[in-house]
């Protein structure tokens, strides 16, 4: 299952470079031990929640030339809580990709390690 995970989760962080953000993906497994008729199937999804800051939350320090069309100074987003699901203060949970990927940055905070996940939710317990 780990595998599994990790091997998508790698190939859709590596496409979301042209989408500016990762896809959800889905994936069937299953399971059979014919000697005792047991067949198990597994759906294993990921579901990625996207964020994008409030315009109200950035800082903006330093100058505008109209002249030139240049921006010279420096760009603050808000503050990322990585300890929490939720990444804090000053972001907004959106449903689709923002409209605008002009002068866009994309921060991806990867899942827990999968296997201790699933160790952790199904432990060594018997499926009959």
């Amino acid at each position: 299952i780990s595998q599994i995970v990790n091997e998508n989760e790698n190939q859709v962080l590596k496409n979301s470079r042209q989408t500016l953000l990762p896809k959800n993906w889905s994936k069937q497994l299953t399971i059979s031990e014919p000697e005792i008729g047991l067949k198990v199937i597994l759906n294993i999804n990921e579901l990625w929640e996207k964020y994008v800051a409030k315009i109200d939350a950035y800082l903006i320090n330093g100058t505008y030339a109209f002249e030139n069309d240049k921006f010279i100074g420096s760009v603050t987003t808000p503050i990322i809580n990585l300890k929490s699901p939720e990444p804090g203060p000053g972001w907004e949970k959106i449903d689709d990709e923002p409209g605008s990927v002009k002068n866009s940055i994309s921060i991806i905070q990867r899942s827990a390690d999968i296997k201790e996940t699933v160790l952790d939710l199904f432990g060594d317990r018997e499926l009959i």
